[in-house]
């Protein structure tokens, strides 16, 4: 009888110990790899995707060592009824239980956007839309709301200004409203001080901003910039054409033009400063990069 308990005995310990290890495996061994010995990998789940469409995704990336233990541990956690768009980075080493806890909850990690060398809306809206899933049909049109931006003090032609060379982390299904954001750090920016010193130049903010993308534009080295600025806000003291070459440019549609000839200089264009002398009034469309 004694005999027949240390057998059962034995026998559960055995039982338990294998349920343990079937646990560890299913919940805590790694089960994310990543190829080329990466340490770090983003999966994208776009919003309205179902679980299916995470499954495909992970399938079609070979990602898991083990898809089956993977669909335990979601099923389990509930997953397939809580699944949330984003951006998620993934760890090599992840193990099932990490991994479907950073997705369910939504712990996705966001997309660095960086703010550079954007000249208009187009180049703005271009840009969010390669690097989020944002609808950039309802992005421009909040840039061109002329009702909405009057509350800001901007309009569709110096919407542009308000963006600063910056980078922002946004969720990489942020909605296009995010982009609002960039109003606070314009208001940021424009301390009383700087205000003052606008005003001591008869300058908007926006105006101050495209002068400073026009000389950026016309200097090569960056000691020439007060050098070419004094140039410009002398002749706008004067009243005189500004005759600066960066705004044939964007009058003519063609950033990389390297020679301005006389043609250029004479199209008829509410941008081309060789021929307006209120170029204060043209002193709006134009950014730093």
């Amino acid at each position: 009888m004694k005999k027949s308990f240390i057998i059962i005995a034995l026998l559960l310990g055995v039982l338990g110990a294998a349920a343990a290890g079937t646990a560890y495996y299913v919940l805590l061994a790694a089960n994310v790899r990543l190829p080329n010995g990466a340490e770090e990998q983003a999966l994208y789940i776009p919003t309205g995707a179902t679980y299916q469409t995470v499954l495909d995704s992970l399938h079609q990336k070979g990602w898991l060592r083990s898809e089956q233990t993977f669909g335990w541990v979601a099923a389990r956690m509930n997953y397939p009824n809580k699944i949330k768009p984003g951006r998620y980075v993934l760890q090599a080493g992840m193990n099932n239980r990490a991994l479907v806890s950073q997705l369910r909850a939504g712990n996705q990690t966001p997309v660095s956007f960086t703010i550079h060398n954007i000249r208009t809306q187009a180049d703005l809206v271009h840009l969010a839309g390669k690097k989020l899933e944002i609808d950039t049909v309802a992005l421009l049109q909040m840039l061109q709301d002329t009702a909405s931006l009057d509350t800001s003090g901007f309009t569709p032609d110096n919407i542009i200004s308000m963006f600063m060379a910056d980078t922002y982390q946004l969720r990489w299904n942020t909605d296009h409203k995010a982009f609002s954001s960039a109003y606070t750090e314009y208001n940021q920016f424009w301390t009383t001080q700087r205000q003052a010193l606008a005003d001591s130049i008869r300058l908007t903010p926006q105006q101050v901003v495209a002068l400073a993308a026009i000389v950026e534009e016309e200097v090569k080295h960056n000691d020439e910039m007060p050098r070419i600025a004094g140039v410009y806000l002398n002749r706008l003291r004067i009243n005189m054409p500004l005759q600066a070459d960066p705004t044939v440019r964007y009058a003519v549609g063609n950033f990389s033009l390297q020679r301005i000839l006389k043609e250029h200089t004479e199209i008829k264009s509410p941008y081309n400063t060789y021929r307006r002398t209120d170029c204060r009034q043209v002193l709006f469309v134009f950014r730093p990069k």
